[in-house]
């Protein structure tokens, strides 16, 4: 028994607690004889999960404890099979609509990693994390329409409702929906905020179907003033799922209440969440968030030192800000290395440590930029055939969107200007080097680009080539 805790013990310690609540507390058994790692599980749906996702992580941890891993096999038990019937009750005809749901878990259609057990207790409340506070958020031209909506939700309730933020994973949609529900729970009419994920709305549904009651689960999503969900994108598949969202999106909107939501993805790839459900969002508010500019990095990486109490002089912040481009995470990690350095070698951090610590971490993240990725960027974003940028046309709907190659390749690239006027269709150097001042030019003065049949802001249209090369 001894051997088993500390194989459970190490367990935890490799997957998040939350996943090991709901794989390993309840309905799983483990047991150690004839040198194996005994799994015992209720039914195949949990054997087949758990071999797939967890079988190296049971190897580990066996291997942690005894010096040598253990064979993992895996036992369907009677006993466990029973309880979990007993405990599922609830009405079979709404078990058995969402099966689809659980089909989905099992065929790997959602991330293994966040998938929900048919057989689970989900925590729906919302954990308080003091650097998710709306005042934290630092704002600049990626994300400052979404911030202004969250301040407006705040002063004026249903001032957009729904609101939908969508952008890619680190760039503060999470930081904002938490934000604001801590912000709407301190205002002096009390008014009751929810932050939930769509893993624990999913997960708190089925466990609802499943025996807890349809009616405690409602209540506790609908008999709120302000419901906000993250990651929608997690409920792509999920048909009984997104039918009891569409039924909750019109309880909240016909009784007044505040929707916001937020994705990964714009809501023209997340069709799959049926056009009812689409159709309710459209009619909100929608603001993207894009990856932090140099800017807002800085003031990201210095408020992580403010947080956590750590001096960082102004080259540091530079530096960092600078090579560290994609989102918020990245600069929270590099934040924690130069802090436990700072402790371990009892010294303050410098712009020298910065660098000998963080070199590894730079090598790792840094991705080679060519001029082939930059050409194919381009043109995606502007829709234009493959070799039009190395044609001789001067037209603007390619002689722009070359000009704009060029000064993205005079960023990014270590390709002399020779090279790269002459990948572009060009003789001369100088041709680079006039297309850098133009993108300049246009940029000062927030000039605007012929992106397929609509003028775009030259920057907007620099981020989504950024975005498709993953730069910052």
């Amino acid at each position: 028994m001894e051997v088993v805790t500390a194989i459970k013990a190490e367990l935890a310690k490799q997957i998040e607690p939350e996943r090991y609540q709901l794989w390993f507390e309840s309905c799983t058994r483990l047991e150690v004889a004839d040198c194996s790692l005994h799994v015992r599980v209720p039914n195949r749906f949990y054997q087949d999960f758990i071999r797939r996702n967890y079988h190296a992580h049971l190897q580990a941890a066996s291997c942690t404890v005894l010096g040598d891993g253990l064979n993992v096999d895996f036992v369907i038990d009677d006993e466990l099979a029973r309880l979990e019937a007993a405990a599922a009750g609830g009405d079979s005809a709404e078990v058995a609509l969402a099966s689809d749901d659980v089909a989905t878990v099992a065929t790997g259609a959602a991330p293994a990693a966040v998938v929900p057990s048919p057989r689970v207790r989900a925590v729906a409340t919302l954990r308080s994390r003091d650097h998710s506070r709306l005042e934290r958020f630092v704002v600049g031209p990626s994300n400052r329409l979404a911030f202004t909506a969250a301040e407006m939700l705040v002063e004026q309730p249903l001032a957009a409702s729904p609101l939908m933020l969508y952008g890619p994973s680190g760039v503060g949609k999470s930081h904002l929906l938490v934000g604001l529900s801590h912000a709407i729970a301190a205002r002096a009419q009390r008014r009751r905020a929810l932050y939930i994920t769509s893993e624990q709305f999913t997960t708190s549904f089925l466990e609802a179907l499943r025996g807890s009651g349809m009616a405690s689960f409602r209540r506790k999503c609908r008999g709120v003033d302000v419901l906000l969900i993250d990651d929608v994108q997690f409920l792509l598949g999920k048909k009984s799922t997104v039918v009891e969202l569409l039924n909750t999106v019109d309880a909240l909107l016909s009784a007044g209440k505040q929707l916001v939501l937020a994705a990964d993805r714009p809501l023209g790839e997340l069709r799959g969440l049926g056009r009812d459900v689409v159709s309710r969002l459209e009619g909100g508010m929608i603001s993207r968030i894009d990856p932090p500019e140099l800017a807002t990095r800085r003031g990201i990486f210095r408020g992580l030192g403010e947080l956590h109490e750590v001096d960082l002089p102004d080259d540091v912040v530079d530096f960092v800000a600078s090579r560290f481009t994609q989102h918020a995470r990245e600069l929270s990690g590099a934040l924690k290395l130069l802090e436990t350095t700072s402790r371990l070698e009892s010294c303050p951090v410098t712009l020298e440590m910065a660098e000998r610590v963080l070199a590894e971490l730079i090598r790792h993240r840094a991705r080679a930029v060519r001029l082939t990725d930059i050409e194919k960027a381009v043109c995606d974003v502007f829709q234009i055939e493959s070799g039009s940028l190395q044609s001789g046309r001067k037209a603007s709907e390619v002689s722009q969107p070359r000009m704009l190659a060029m000064w993205l390749a005079r960023k990014y690239t270590r390709a002399p200007l020779s090279e790269i006027s002459g990948y572009f269709g060009r003789r001369s150097h100088s041709t680079a080097i006039t297309a850098q001042k133009k993108v300049d030019q246009l940029m000062a003065c927030r000039g605007t680009v012929h992106l397929g049949d609509r003028a775009c802001g030259v920057e907007d249209a620099i981020r989504q080539v950024e975005a498709k090369l993953r730069v910052g």
